[in-house]
C-alpha cells in the first residue's frame, strides 16, 4: 500500500489508513484478490460527505463515515490508484458538508450550520480529490445563517 496522502496503520484484514487532518487517503493499492478489500480511513468527520474515487475508472461515488471512518469497498486486481475520504472539508467541523455529483463534471455542495448562531467557515478542496482539480471555491469564510444551508456549485 503506497499512500501519498494519509498514513496507513495497520494492513491485516482492513487495512486501516489514518486521515490525520483531511479525513482522506490518496495512493495506490497492488494485490490480486478474488473478493473486494474493505478499507477504512479514521479521523474522518461524521457530518462531511467522504467519496471513493477511482483514478483508473474515472469514476465516483459516495461512501459511508460511521464512528470517526469511512469505510470502502474495493476489488483489487492489479493496482489500483484510489481516493478514499473527505473530497471537501471545513475549518468549522460542526458544519454538514453534503456534495453531490449532479453530472458528468458538475458537483453541488450543501453546507449546513445547525447551530442556533451564524458560522463563517472556510472551505478547502482536496487537493488529491481529482474531480476538483482546476474547480474554483471561495477563497473567503462563507457565513451560514443559524440553522439553515447554503448550497454552491462547483
Amino acid at each position: 500500500m503506497n499512500a501519498v496522502e494519509g498514513k496507513v496503520r495497520s494492513q491485516r484484514y482492513v487495512p486501516d489508513i489514518d486521515g490525520m487532518t483531511t479525513g482522506a487517503f490518496s495512493g495506490k493499492l497492488e494485490g490480486n484478490l478474488i473478493s473486494t478489500l474493505p478499507i477504512t480511513v479514521s479521523n474522518s468527520n461524521r457530518n462531511w460527505s467522504a467519496f471513493l474515487y477511482d483514478r483508473t475508472l474515472k469514476k465516483a461515488r459516495p461512501i459511508g463515515v460511521f464512528d470517526g471512518k469511512a469505510w470502502a469497498t474495493v476489488p483489487v486486481s492489479g493496482v489500483a490508484d484510489l481516493f478514499v475520504g473527505h473530497p471537501v472539508t471545513a475549518d468549522k467541523p460542526g458544519v454538514f458538508l453534503q456534495l453531490t455529483q449532479t453530472g458528468t463534471t458538475a458537483w453541488k455542495l450543501e453546507v449546513h450550520n445547525p447551530s442556533d448562531k451564524p458560522v463563517a467557515t472556510m472551505l478547502k478542496p482536496n487537493a488529491h480529490f481529482d474531480p476538483f482539480q482546476g474547480k474554483q471555491f471561495p477563497i473567503k469564510p462563507i457565513t451560514i445563517p443559524a440553522g439553515s444551508s447554503i448550497i454552491l456549485d462547483l
